[in-house]
């Protein structure tokens, strides 16, 4: 025994080593230049128990894998011990047999061939609106492109209303883990557009993760999937960028309202407090730096009328000398600076 290295269980294989880092027993071969991970690998927790028995190449899980339960089942099922399977380039592929600790499946998952979830945007994305999805999505189900076929479905789901294929796939393919564990995976999905999808079938919440990938398509959160509420097909990336900017910052300033009226500072003598502390904002300016300010109401132009039937001029206001005016700009305040840049880049456009 080393000294504080803890004594070896018995039920580690020969040949194991402990990692005192990950405070785990690991049993596998490293490339002698690399170090990278080759060929099968299995891991013990510190008191013995086996974590993972999967096959590396160049220190990437490619190849068949079991993984056992650790700690707290995150499955509707407690009788659920290990999962096994099939790892392609470091995430799950085809079908995943859920197992209890004699070895009896219990259920299963199916993530199907991800292939096509490397290549451009999927075609749930397309903003054309004479393509049958509904067929789509069938055509992709029986190809076996089973994180597409759900994502097609759900844009069917948002069409039509329609919710019945998007739930029957989903059914039949997700992990069925609880409920607490499905929030948090979908909250902590990082991935790119067309693999949040897979998010989809590892058990993460489909509302929230639904509403994820809407604003990764540049979609309002709560309008996820709906076609009515996309942006014109037409529309370059950075327009659309200020377009959903701008109505972000909309939503800002009803909230930076809604908050001082609360906090009762709605009333004048909170307004004059606030004037007095915050800097002198343009009229231009969306949110000055203390918060939303009414801005000066317009003046009506007079009715039509007269022998000509021409609308009288309007006088202009007087211009402190020296000083430039306002750029009739929404975007023109400091701190959104960057989304002004791309209002100027779509215009040019």
């Amino acid at each position: 025994m080393v000294e504080g290295h803890p004594l070896k269980p018995a039920s580690v294989d020969d040949g194991a080593e402990y990692v005192e880092p990950k405070d785990e027993w690991h049993q596998g071969q490293a490339d002698g230049e690399t170090q990278h991970k080759v060929g099968r690998w299995r891991l013990w927790t510190r008191e013995g128990q086996l974590k993972q028995d999967v096959v590396y190449v160049d220190d990437v899980r490619h190849g068949p894998a079991t993984l056992f339960v650790q700690g707290g089942n995150p499955f509707t099922d407690a009788r659920i011990a290990h999962e096994k399977g099939e790892f392609r380039e470091g995430r799950r592929a085809g079908r995943w047999l859920l197992c209890d600790a004699k070895g009896t499946t219990l259920g299963t998952c199916d993530y199907g061939d991800t292939g096509s979830l490397e290549g451009g945007p999927l075609a749930a994305f397309s903003n054309d609106s004479t393509l049958d999805y509904a067929a789509l999505a069938k055509k992709l189900e029986g190809e076996g492109h089973l994180v597409e076929a759900l994502v097609t479905w759900a844009r069917v789901a948002g069409l039509k209303r329609d919710t019945a294929g998007f739930n029957l796939l989903l059914a039949r393919i997700a992990r069925p883990v609880k409920e607490e564990v499905a929030l948090t995976l979908a909250m902590e999905a990082e991935r790119p557009t067309n693999w949040l999808g897979y998010e989809l079938v590892e058990g993460a919440h489909p509302a929230m993760l639904l509403n994820k990938l809407a604003r990764a398509l540049h979609h309002r959160p709560r309008t996820a999937l709906r076609s009515r509420h996309r942006f014109p097909a037409g529309l370059s990336r950075a327009r659309r960028a200020h377009s959903l900017g701008r109505s972000l910052l909309h939503r800002r300033s009803q909230l930076v309202e809604r908050h001082l009226v609360r906090a009762g500072k709605g009333n004048e003598a909170g307004t004059r407090e606030r004037r007095r502390d915050q800097p002198r904002q343009r009229a231009g300016d969306l949110l000055p730096a203390g918060g939303m300010t009414t801005p000066p109401a317009r003046a009506r132009a007079p009715a039509r009328g007269g022998a000509s039937g021409r609308r009288a001029a309007q006088p202009r206001t007087p211009r402190a000398p020296g000083r430039r005016a306002a750029r009739p700009s929404l975007l023109s305040s400091p701190w959104c600076r960057w989304l002004e840049k791309s209002r100027c880049r779509a215009s040019r456009a």
